[in-house]
């Protein structure tokens, strides 16, 4: 009786296993928990012969520098895919004080740390952005039911919480753009007291303005913060 219970047991945690989005779930790892800091990620990203691999990396987004970019040379940068982290500490007095919530979103448009760059790469005019939702609890130790390399257990979702068009303005200098979301999993349904929310970002580019050399399209920085989040003083050429 005691093996089968056992085998019941063992049974019950591979359905649930295989029933999760193993691949989100590492991506999310990555890009919301990586270490020793979280990274972004691109569906691709330009190389040039004679230069670092690395030179035109998605984490250039993130690096809090200008003076490099992400780049892209696929399609233009349209039907590109950017995964970037979401920047947020929600206490558990505030998540339950409220379901309305904003997220902003900063860019630094086009290629960082020279206009004459800047006009001859293309630049981000239109995007979608999908705001997918999940709830989770922290874990003493890494295991089976934790996202990959990270003590955290995915309670809920992710769910698909919201969808938006963003157009972004042709100008290097940094800009903020508010969002307003509504919470779907918290605090609507409680899970239970140890499960806190999170967000997962995925833009989509639609649109660009044309370079006027190259059809490379480049984004200096790009970060999206909760309102918890004191947000920091924007970059400047030079940084």
């Amino acid at each position: 009786m005691r093996s089968k219970i056992y085998l019941l047991i063992i049974l019950f945690i591979a359905i649930s296993i295989q029933g999760r989005d193993r691949e989100f779930e590492k991506r999310y790892s990555r890009v919301n928990l990586g270490k020793p800091k979280p990274i972004a990620e691109a569906s691709s990203f330009l190389m040039e012969p004679g230069k670092k691999k690395d030179l035109y990396h998605a984490k250039k987004l993130v690096d809090g520098s200008l003076s490099s970019s992400w780049c892209t040379s696929k399609n233009k940068g349209i039907g590109e895919i950017l995964y970037i982290p979401f920047n947020s500490t929600f206490t558990e007095s505030y998540i339950y004080s409220k379901k309305n919530h904003t997220i902003t979103i900063r860019i630094s448009n086009g290629y960082g740390g020279s206009v004459e760059l800047f006009q001859k790469n293309n630049r981000a005019k239109q995007m979608t952005l999908e705001i997918y939702e999940l709830a989770f609890t922290d874990t003493l130790d890494i295991g089976v039911e934790t996202v990959p390399n990270y003590p955290r257990k995915i309670l809920e979702g992710p769910i698909l919480n919201s969808k938006h068009e963003i157009e972004f303005e042709d100008d290097p200098s940094s800009r903020d753009i508010d969002i307003p979301i509504e919470l779907k999993i918290m605090p609507k349904e409680r899970i239970n007291k140890f499960a806190s929310p999170d967000l997962f970002l995925k833009f989509t580019i639609l649109e660009i303005y044309p370079g006027s050399k190259y059809n490379d399209l480049c984004i200096a920085e790009m970060a999206v913060y909760g309102e918890s989040i004191t947000l920091p003083t924007p970059l400047r050429s030079g940084n």
